[in-house]
């Protein structure tokens, strides 16, 4: 079953909690996900940087125990709406789903407004991380 997971915001996080370090590990567990296929699609929303997931799940509980095993999610920083899906869609074979790193590039260089999420100015580092292993990987 396909899950769309996207991220919302807890209230009342310090910013000083996110870190180089818990960024690095999130995108170390994230990319571990996509390989084990659980991860499917990864993206960060245009009017914000918070990430939207495309999960490969059983059903919306392991689509949680996987969401919760994020750095960041077991840290109580981000937290993310499970939504499952419906309906026949063509599988993505080929596409890692993960940016290039001219997307990620443009995504660092169009995300100004960190301001508006306290891990924004994180998420253009773990888009890198990750687009830099998928590169490795080709």
């Amino acid at each position: 079953m396909r899950i769309l997971a996207i991220e919302t915001t807890v209230e009342n996080v310090s910013s000083t909690r996110f870190t180089r370090e818990i960024a690095a590990a999130e995108a170390r567990r994230a990319w571990d996900l996509h390989q084990a296929g659980t991860i499917r699609e990864f993206y960060f929303r245009a009017d914000s940087p918070a990430a939207v997931l495309v999960l490969e799940c059983v059903d919306v509980a392991e689509a949680q125990t996987a969401l919760t095993s994020l750095p960041m999610v077991a840290a109580g920083l981000i937290s993310f709406e499970a939504v499952p899906l419906r309906g026949p869609t063509p599988s993505s074979r080929g596409s890692s789903g993960l940016p290039s790193r001219r997307d990620a590039g443009q995504h660092a260089a169009g995300t100004r407004d960190v301001a508006r999420h306290p891990a924004g100015q994180l998420a253009a580092e773990v888009v890198g991380q990750l687009a830099a292993c998928a590169t490795a990987l080709e």
